[in-house]
């Protein structure tokens, strides 16, 4: 879709999944789009690139006995992330594109999975989150050379804490994150060079919070809010902290994706009432539109139910949460 002329051009029939679970990521240049699919159902995630140009699909590899995912591209466009099983545990590489061979470099070698999150703006470092402590329910952060060569942890707040950078600031100093150190998932900002953790979510709060992306000038870091099964974005000022709540209505807005110059957002919406719409949020006029209507068939979206939100009082005294549906009649 060309968002300033609203044109939808089709380009596959059938050569993609019909879930991209797996993963996706498009070319800097946005000449392809490189996606994972299995070959043949044989369940195992191989990469193929799609050149939008010519519509045409091309499989990357062939490796029927290990899984590969498809993670972010280098800012110069010569190589992507990818995480991979072909050394054994699910680690990240670097495949090249220059060439047409495609080459592969691990680029690290942990004992438990690894994930790429996002390339630094000048390419030289990896952020990655994976898991070293014998504590499974620990999760830490960390940044690899562009070659491998070195690796350091970033963030580790406290053993067993789940401690995930999200996206990098486009002064490559700062990393959005979110952690539930302190019991609950919170976003804030890791500045590299001091270490200093800064929280953008408040302490005391009956939401959660999961860090997403920065705006492309830096100046507003999407965020996530959980809060009594809405998920909605909220947007905080990266300098002053303060938080700007879209007027959406209430459901489950995810993606939160800075376009057209930082003046909209892109947001998947839905709700128990409305199927998942994509949406343009004008951040000017707080107002939006849909660019792709949801579909209903035969069905009469009249007939859905608002859902809501109760608590039950368990026996040990602990709330327990729930959807509440009222029939219409």
């Amino acid at each position: 879709m060309d968002l300033h002329s609203r044109e939808v051009k089709k380009l596959t029939d059938g050569q993609v999944p019909r879930q991209l679970r797996a993963g996706f990521v498009c070319t800097r240049d946005d000449a392809e789009i490189i996606f994972a699919k299995d070959k043949d159902g044989d369940e195992q995630n191989n990469l193929f690139k799609l050149h939008l140009a010519t519509a045409n699909v091309v499989q990357m590899n062939d490796s029927p006995k290990t899984q590969e995912y498809a993670g972010p591209m280098h800012p110069d466009n010569t190589c992507m992330a990818v995480m991979s099983n072909q050394a054994g545990q699910m680690n990240v590489f670097a495949l090249d594109l220059k060439h047409k061979t495609h080459e592969w470099k691990q680029l690290t070698q942990f004992k438990a999975p690894a994930f790429a999150v996002g390339w630094s703006p000048d390419g030289r470092w990896l952020a990655v989150i994976l898991n070293e402590s014998p504590n499974l329910k620990n999760q830490d952060s960390y940044l690899v050379r562009d070659d491998g060569s070195e690796i350091h942890r970033i963030l580790s707040l406290k053993e067993g804490s789940r401690d995930n950078v999200a996206d990098w600031h486009p002064d490559g100093k700062r990393l959005a994150f979110t952690s539930d150190v302190l019991g609950s998932n919170r976003a804030g900002i890791l500045h590299l060079e001091t270490g200093e953790v800064r929280w953008l979510s408040p302490e005391q709060s009956d939401a959660e919070e999961y860090a997403e992306s920065f705006s492309k000038n830096g100046e507003w870091l999407a965020v996530i809010r959980n809060r009594h099964s809405a998920m909605m974005p909220v947007l905080y000022h990266v300098e002053t902290g303060q938080a700007r709540v879209p007027r959406l209505p209430e459901g489950i807005a995810v993606g939160s994706s800075f376009v057209l110059g930082d003046s909209k957002l892109l947001v998947l919406l839905t709700s128990a009432t409305r199927r998942p719409e994509l949406i343009l949020y004008d951040l000017a006029s707080d107002t939006y539109e849909v660019l792709l209507p949801a579909e209903y068939g035969s069905i009469d979206p009249s007939v859905f139910v608002e859902d809501e939100h109760i608590w039950y009082q368990s026996y040990d005294g602990r709330k327990v949460p729930a959807l509440l549906y009222k029939p219409l009649r």
